[in-house]
C-alpha cells in the first residue's frame, strides 16, 4: 500500500502502544502460569550473582574456579543450614504451646462475635466478619509456608543450578567482550551485578539490626517465644514497605491472648515496632543506600505488589532486585530511557548558575 507524503509509515503510536502492551500481558501470563519453574531458576540466578563477588576474590587469588565455587557454595550451604536451624528450634518452641494459644484465640474470637451480634442486631456483615477471622490469617500464613516448603525441596535443583550459572557468569565478560560491535558498552552486567550486592549486603545489616532489636524489645516487654519474633523480623524485613508492619502482627496478637500481658504491652509492643521502623526503615536505610537504589516509593511498593502476584512470597522477596535489572535494561536503549528516568527516584536538582535568571534579584 503506498504511503501518504508526510505520514510516518508502519504503525502509529496508538497501535505500537497496543501491540505493546498485548505483549506484557501475554509475558506476564506466561511468566504466572510457569511460576514453579521460574521460581527455582529466579532463586538460583540471585544466589549465583550474590555468590560472584566472593568467587572473583578467590580467582583474583590465583584459586582455581574448580575449587573457588565450590568452597563458596559450602560456605553459603552451612549458613543457610546454621539459619534453618535457628529457626526450627525457635518454631519448635512456639509450636508446643501453639495449642493453647489457639484455645485462647478462639474464645477470645467468640465473645468477639457475640458482642459483634449484640451490636448488628444478630448478623454480622460478611465483609467484617471475614476481615476478623483469624483462620484468613492462618490461611495466608500457610499458603507462605508452604510455597518456602516446596522451595527446600527444590534445594539440590537449586544448588546444581548455581553452579552451573556461576561458571557461565565468569566467563560472560570474555564473551561480552568477543561479541562487542564497534565499540558497543556492555557493562550493564557488572552493573546489575554491583547493585544487587549492594542492596542486600545493606538490607541485610539493616535487617539483622531491625530483627536484633525487635527480638530484644519482646523479650524486655514479656512476650513469650522473642527470638522467634526477632528471627520473623529480620525475614519480613526484606519484603519493601509491608514486611516491617507484617513482622509485628504475631507479638502483637499474642499479647492479646496470653494471660500475663495486657493492653498496656499491646501498646508497647507497637510502640516498639513503630519506632524500630521508623529509624531503621525510614533514616538508617535510606542514608546507607543513597541513590544507588533509584527508585520512586511507589515503584518499589507496586514492584512488590506486581511481583508478589506473580511469583507469590518469592516474587515479594525479589521484587526489588527484580525490578533493578528491569530498570537498567531500560536504560541501556534510547526508546526507553524515558521509562527507566520514569522508574528512578526524584531527579537531582540542576545546578544554580548566575546565568539563571530566577537566581538575579
Amino acid at each position: 500500500m503506498p504511503t501518504i507524503p508526510g505520514q510516518p509509515s508502519g504503525f502509529s503510536g496508538a497501535a505500537r502502544l497496543l501491540l505493546v502492551g498485548a505483549a506484557f500481558v501475554i509475558v506476564i501470563a506466561g511468566m504466572k502460569e510457569a511460576a514453579s519453574l521460574l521460581i527455582p531458576i529466579l532463586l538460583a540466578l540471585f544466589l549465583a550473582l550474590l555468590c560472584l563477588p566472593a568467587v572473583r576474590w578467590m580467582h583474583a587469588k590465583r584459586l582455581p574456579n574448580a575449587v573457588a565455587i565450590p568452597v563458596v557454595l559450602v560456605m553459603a550451604v552451612l549458613l543457610g543450614a546454621a539459619l534453618f536451624s535457628l529457626i526450627s528450634h525457635a518454631v519448635g518452641g512456639f509450636a508446643d504451646a501453639a495449642g493453647e494459644y489457639a484455645k485462647t484465640a478462639s474464645e477470645i474470637w467468640t465473645r468477639t462475635e457475640l458482642w459483634l451480634e449484640s451490636k448488628f442486631k444478630g448478623e454480622i456483615p460478611d465483609d467484617i466478619a471475614d476481615a476478623l477471622d483469624p483462620s484468613k490469617l492462618v490461611g495466608m500464613v500457610g499458603v507462605v509456608l508452604a510455597q518456602l516448603t516446596g522451595l527446600i525441596g527444590s534445594l539440590l535443583m537449586i544448588v546444581l543450578m548455581v553452579v552451573f550459572l556461576l561458571f557461565e557468569l565468569l566467563d560472560l565478560p570474555a564473551k561480552l567482550a568477543a561479541m562487542t560491535i564497534r565499540g558497543e558498552d556492555h557493562g550493564q552486567f557488572d552493573r546489575i551485578v554491583r547493585i544487587i550486592n549492594r542492596y542486600i549486603s545493606i538490607k541485610t545489616f539493616v535487617s539483622l539490626l531491625t530483627g536484633l532489636c525487635a527480638g530484644i524489645a519482646c523479650a524486655v516487654i514479656g512476650v513469650p517465644h522473642a527470638p522467634l519474633w526477632g528471627i520473623c523480623a529480620f525475614l519480613l524485613n526484606f519484603i519493601p514497605n509491608i514486611g516491617s508492619v507484617l513482622a509485628a502482627i504475631p507479638p502483637l496478637l499474642l499479647v492479646l491472648v496470653v494471660p500475663e500481658l495486657g493492653v498496656a504491652d499491646a501498646l508497647a509492643i507497637a510502640g516498639a515496632y513503630f519506632g524500630i521502623n521508623f529509624v531503621f526503615g525510614n533514616m538508617v536505610e535510606p542514608k546507607m543506600m543513597g541513590r544507588s537504589l533509584d527508585l520512586s516509593t511507589l515503584v518499589v511498593f507496586m514492584s512488590m505488589v506486581f511481583w508478589g502476584w506473580v511469583f507469590g512470597a518469592v516474587g515479594m522477596f525479589l521484587s526489588v532486585p527484580l525490578t533493578m535489572v528491569i530498570k537498567i535494561a531500560l536504560e541501556g536503549a534510547e526508546s526507553t530511557r524515558g521509562i527507566a528516568i520514569l522508574l528512578g527516584g526524584a531527579p537531582p536538582a540542576p545546578p544554580i548558575t548566575e546565568a539563571d535568571p530566577e537566581t538575579r534579584t
